[in-house]
Order: C-alpha cells, then structure tokens, then sequence
C-alpha cells in the first residue's frame, strides 16, 4: 500500500462521512511547479487551465501533492490530503456549501476581498471565490486546529474571522458529516 493510500485509509478512520469527498479523486505525487510551490494545489476535471497553463490533469479531479513541501510526515500528508479534497465540498455536500457561501457577513466580503488584492490572484473576484476562495475558508474552518493549519496561522479561524452565524452553522454541521 503506498503512502498517500495509507493516508486515506486513516483520514477515513478517523472521518468516515469523508468517503465521498474521495470517489472520483485522483491523489498524485506532482512535479513541485505543478503546486505552485504550494503544499498540494487542486485540479477540478472541468477547467481547461489557462492558455500558457492547461490543465494537465483536465477531465479528472486531482489533488497534485508537493512532496518537498509535505516531507516524511503521515499526519501532514493526511492534514494536506484532506485538506485539499474540500475543493469537493460544493459537489459532494451542496447544501452545506450553499448554507455557507449564500449567507456571508458583510466582514466575510470584506475580508475575502482584502485578502484576493492581498495574494496577488489574477483571477477575477468572483472566479477567486468560485474555484478556491470559500474552499480555503471552509477547508481553514475545519482544519484550523491541525498542527499544519495551525502553524501557517488558521488557528483561531472561527473564533477571529467574520463568518455570519449561517456560515458557522455550516461549518459545524459540516465537522458533523464527516465524523459519521
């Protein structure tokens, strides 16, 4: 069994409403360009990639690890695994992703907005958000307590950012679905 399977098995151990988030999910070892340099960088099937950077993974959803950044660490190849397949969220569990992105605080706009101009992202606002601006809060709500998380400074997300009461609602129920 290889190391990123091992990993799943555990993270589904420990989260077995996370099952679906994994059918239909391909987990690779990637070139560390393929992440941007990042821990993993996601591949949702349907994006074509832009003209100077197609998707190579265009028609399969794929979460590209960055083995440099992830190391020998079991627990960080779970933590970054699992946090990358919340991309999925919004397929997998609609009704939870819509109760958290239809019901934002005025603060949540205006923080995701800070923090869009403040990355640098050539995308569109409203592409941001669509494609991987909720699923970082979403994935930083749930994850945000994760040795990881933590030390990159999502610790004390929920307590510090300006999530509506729906939107933690949300997130909650969310910890909920994959527990069971």
């Amino acid at each position: 069994m290889t190391a990123i399977e091992q990993a799943i098995r555990r993270i589904l151990e420990k989260n077995p409403g996370a099952a679906p988030l994994f059918k239909n999910l391909d987990i690779v070892w990637a070139r560390p360009d393929e992440t941007r340099g990042n821990w993993a960088e996601y591949y949702d099937r349907r994006e074509e990639g832009a003209p100077d950077s197609p998707n190579r993974y265009y028609g399969r959803n794929t979460v590209a690890l960055n083995k440099r950044r992830i190391g020998n660490d079991p627990e960080v190849l779970e933590e970054v695994i699992l946090g990358d397949a919340m991309h999925r969220v919004s397929e997998i569990f609609p009704e939870l992703y819509r109760q958290f992105t239809g019901n934002p605080s005025p603060g949540y706009e205006r923080k995701m907005r800070e923090r869009h101009n403040r990355t640098g992202d050539r995308r569109p606002y409203d592409q941001l958000l669509k494609y991987s601006g909720h699923d970082a809060m979403i994935r930083g709500g749930l994850l945000a307590e994760y040795p990881t998380h933590k030390r990159q400074g999502w610790g004390g997300l929920l307590r510090n950012f300006p999530f509506s009461k729906q939107q933690y609602m949300a997130l909650e129920d969310l910890k909920r679905k994959l527990k069971n």
